[in-house]
């Protein structure tokens, strides 16, 4: 044998001796500490691939031991499919692994692990309704299509379902002491959430009149009047005072719910039990929902808590699929200080709360799913925190906040949003609770596809983030002032760049003008480079009065106003005495959250360090409160030009920043090539243009995992 046929034969068995692949199921490498968790498997096992645990809990308790062992080979724990019930794994900093030697929490072998916080329910065990009594408050329609369970059969009780609580972002129902605050159980269906039975079905009835405001400093609710169709219709109902109420009872951007106070059905007036927080308008989107009358839809349900009976529609196309109950009240996975954890291809669902929360540095969640629960997917705090290549869906709050880096020193967190499919979420609360948000100095949302939201699915605070190759669709539907990109009020949230973002499809709702992008109150600093913005019911891109920032290099392809942007902030603009435009209130508190005047400052941020705090000189660029410093220029607009205001820049913005070359034209065709984004020559007397072809093929998700970070 040659040295050379002798080094290829050294090689491929020092290969073939550092892994030990079983089939199709995966690799146990030699070189780590390994333990297996089988639904089949006994927590008095040792946890070898023969003896697996039974429980996650119990394959976390070993590596803890492993780990006050010493370290000296990565650990890994292998899940075989199956659904784990889950209540709460609590990590600390015993449970860390190190940069060497991490950590890994994976699946193993085919089918889907889950670590569940709720209880299924079997297909079979829904049965026809045969109670007269309830057939009798159901719409003939539907009597054989509506199943009931026996949820005390089911081994649930009372305390496990929980009462109905108040939802929404603006609720008020902590001002009172009527036990309406916690979390609701709620039930999905093949993985979808189902609706409590509702009125209408769909959209919304609008507030016929308002009788009375009410004092809301004296928690008063005050009094509303339905329309006379809508009055109708709570006249079939057996006990309408035990409605509730979602609404945006003055902006819809405030969402609320509220049980019935009382009801008076010969005039129509309403008196909710919680006031609203701004107060009530003619014409307020709202519904009433828990009406077991109103269980005439696919994907409805109503629970009977008296007699732990649960009913609902199953939607058609599902329905011999299980059902499954959210009911744990814990987070399912918490954690501080723990780092170098990785979990990999698991599903966590089923809770009544967030599902993930841990504080931590080098921690990952790679091609995991976050499912079916009512608060936020996945919040994590930290340094150099991953998660990549995820789905997060039908959440109730928001997908993914991540908060990490000093914004003092510039530090970045390099926390990393990356490669995931966040979609339907806001589901209940469903204003700010963004799919994806990052916090602090320095962090990314890179190559997501993020959809099928009603409010703002993106934000920022703080520093030097990076928000790029996303694609953003079908979001913002149930709101005017908002947007799919929303920030607001901050003059020091400087060097953040918005770059290559894909927005469509946003709005869409008759009588509702989101924004793509949205700066609003002041919002400052960023840098809003080459985004393709299709379809936006309302304005494309809108400042609401900040200063420096950059609009280069987008294309809008819109028949409504692509860019808008206004002097609120400026003394006499609408809002410098709502918000206190002077040192020391308002808007100039931003300018103390960080050291804008050190030396390091000064150096990456020149213009926010020559802010004057002299209000006497309030006609200087330099006062905080002018829209100056911004560039706007090299943008494609492609829209109807007989749109009215299709551009909106007021005056003070002229003098105060720079307006450059932006192109505006009615054809896509004359502009851009056939079923493409990239844009033709320009026409002559536009050649200082300096457009920058927009690379959109490489926008959204990734085809494979290879490009991770």
């Amino acid at each position: 044998m040659t040295t050379f046929k002798k080094i290829i034969t050294v090689v491929l068995m020092l290969a073939l001796t550092l892994t030990v692949c079983i089939g199709f199921g995966g690799c146990t490498k030699v070189n780590e500490t390994a333990y297996y968790v089988s639904p089949n498997g006994s927590d008095e096992n040792d946890g070898s691939k023969n003896k697996p645990f039974a429980t996650p809990e119990k394959a976390v308790e070993a590596v803890r031991e492993t780990i006050a062992a010493g370290l000296n080979k990565p650990v890994t724990v292998y899940f075989h499919a199956g659904d784990y019930k889950v209540t709460n794994i609590n990590f600390t900093e015993a449970d860390s692994g190190t940069a060497e030697y991490p950590v890994t929490y994976k699946a193993y072998g085919d089918g889907d692990v889950i670590f569940n916080g709720g209880k299924t329910l079997a297909n079979g065990s829904f049965k026809a309704v045969t109670d007269e009594a309830i057939l009798a408050r159901l719409k003939d329609e539907v009597k054989d299509k509506v199943k009931v369970i026996d949820l005390k059969a089911e081994g649930l009780t009372l305390e496990d379902i929980g009462n109905l609580f108040v939802w929404g972002t603006y609720s008020t129902a902590k001002q009172y002491n009527d036990g309406t605050v916690g979390n609701n159980c709620e039930l999905f269906w093949n993985d979808e959430r189902l609706t409590i039975a509702r009125y209408p079905n769909e959209g919304f009835v609008y507030v016929e009149s308002v009788v009375d405001q009410g004092d809301k400093s004296n928690l008063i609710p005050g009094t509303v009047k339905v329309d006379d169709e809508t009055l109708a219709e709570m006249k079939t109902w057996q006990s309408p005072g035990d409605a509730w109420l979602f609404g945006y009872f003055m902006f819809n951007w405030a969402d609320m719910t509220t049980p019935i106070a009382s009801v008076d059905m010969n005039t129509g007036a309403i008196t909710p039990k919680h006031h609203s927080t701004y107060g009530y308008k003619e014409g307020a989107e709202y519904y009433f929902f828990n009406v077991l009358e109103e269980l005439d839809a696919e994907g409805e349900y109503y629970i009977d808590r008296d007699n732990m009976l649960l009913y609902v529609y199953p939607p058609e196309e599902n329905k011999d699929k299980d059902a499954l109950m959210s009911v744990s009240t814990d987070i399912l996975i918490t954690g501080e200080n723990v780092s170098n954890v990785t979990f990999e291809q698991i599903q966590f669902k089923g809770v009544r709360n967030d599902v993930i929360k841990l504080t931590g540095d080098n921690n990952t969640f790679r091609d995991c799913k976050v499912m079916n629960s009512y608060g936020w997917g996945i919040n994590i705090s930290g340094w150099n925190n991953l998660v990549y290549g995820c789905e997060i869906g039908y959440m109730g709050k928001g997908g993914v906040r991540m908060t990490g880096g000093d914004r003092a020193t510039l530090t970045p967190g390099n926390n990393v949003i990356e490669n995931c499919y966040i979609h339907h979420f806001e589901e209940i609360y469903r204003t700010y609770q963004q799919g994806a948000f990052v916090v602090g100095c320095g962090n990314k949302i890179i190559h997501n596809e993020i959809a099928y939201a009603p409010h703002c699915v993106l934000s920022y605070s703080g520093n030097d983030h990076l928000i790029a190759y996303n694609y953003i669709h079908d979001v913002v539907y149930e709101s005017s002032d908002a947007g799919a990109l929303y920030v607001g009020g901050d003059w020091t949230s400087c060097g953040t760049e918005i770059k290559y973002n894909l927005f469509e499809n946003i709005g869409g709702t008759e009588g509702k003008y989101p924004k793509a992008i949205y700066f609003d109150d002041g919002m400052s600093s960023g840098i809003i480079y080459g985004n393709i913005v299709v379809n936006c019911s309302g304005n494309a891109i809108n400042l609401g009065g900040g200063r420096d920032i950059i609009v280069k290099n987008n294309l809008v392809i819109s028949d409504n106003p692509p860019l808008f942007y206004d002097d609120r902030m400026g003394v006499d603009g609408w809002a410098s005495i709502y918000y206190k435009t002077k040192p020391g209130e308002g808007m100039w508190t931003t300018l103390d959250r960080v050291p804008y005047t050190s030396d390091l400052w000064k150096e990456r941020f020149p213009r926010l360090a020559s802010i004057t705090t002299d209000y006497e000189d309030y006609l200087s660029p330099d006062f905080p409160a002018n829209p100056a410093y911004s560039e706007i220029e090299n943008n494609i607009f492609i829209g109807n030009k007989s749109a009215k205001n299709f551009w909106e820049i007021s005056e003070a913005v002229y003098q105060y920043s720079t307006i450059g070359i932006n192109y505006s034209y009615a054809g896509v065709s004359e502009i851009l090539e056939d079923g493409t984004y990239t844009v033709k020559e320009l026409p002559i007397f536009l050649n200082n243009m300096k457009w920058e072809q927009i690379p959109y093929t490489e926008i959204g998700r990734y085809n494979t995992n290879d490009n991770a970070e």
